[in-house]
């Protein structure tokens, strides 16, 4: 597993209308091939630490309680995945396809795999997985990061985008604590 350990790292939406930055280290991709991410049309995923993402502009962010435990954040103009917030949980995935490019992350796993559709196979060597990669996290789709990594995931997890949108808060706010 790579984990790209770089200052920051940028990303946004097609229109611009969303920019973010991560501070910290970002997991290997993780494929998810359930319906939902299927239908939001981007199944690759890179967990982060809430707290190191930082949103930059969001004006146009918007979000979606696709299920009672995760909410899922794309920008309302252009329609771009942002990314996937398993709620109470002390990290968020990115879709990749929003990350600037180079990113210097290679891929992982599938999981889910019991949800691939007719139209494509998986065609690679990673692991697969029918469900989530840990089934005891319960309302949870990713693994946890490794006990070795750098983050410290307990700490400051206490606000949400969801507080920050609402709260009508300026730019430059990280998804997980204070600026």
């Amino acid at each position: 597993m790579t984990q790209v350990s770089s200052p920051t790292h940028g990303g946004g939406c097609l229109c611009g209308g969303v920019r973010y930055e991560v501070a910290g280290p970002m997991r290997s991709v993780v494929f998810c091939h359930c319906s939902l991410c299927r239908v939001q049309g981007s199944i690759a995923t890179v967990g982060v630490a809430r707290r190191s993402l930082r949103l930059i502009e969001f004006e146009s962010l918007r979000s979606f309680d696709s299920s009672p435990v995760a909410r899922r954040w794309f920008c309302g103009v252009c329609g771009a995945a942002i990314y996937w917030d398993p709620l109470g949980e002390p990290f968020v995935a990115i879709f990749a396809g929003s990350l600037d490019q180079p990113t210097g992350l290679d891929a992982m796993a599938h999981i889910y795999v019991h949800e691939v559709p007719d139209y494509y196979c998986i065609a690679d060597d990673l692991r697969q997985y029918s469900g989530p990669m840990h089934p005891e996290r319960s309302g949870s789709r990713l693994e946890e990061l490794p006990e070795d990594h750098d983050l410290d995931l307990a700490d400051d997890v206490e606000d949400t985008a969801v507080e920050i949108m609402a709260e009508g808060t300026a730019p430059n706010r990280r998804v997980g604590g204070s600026a």
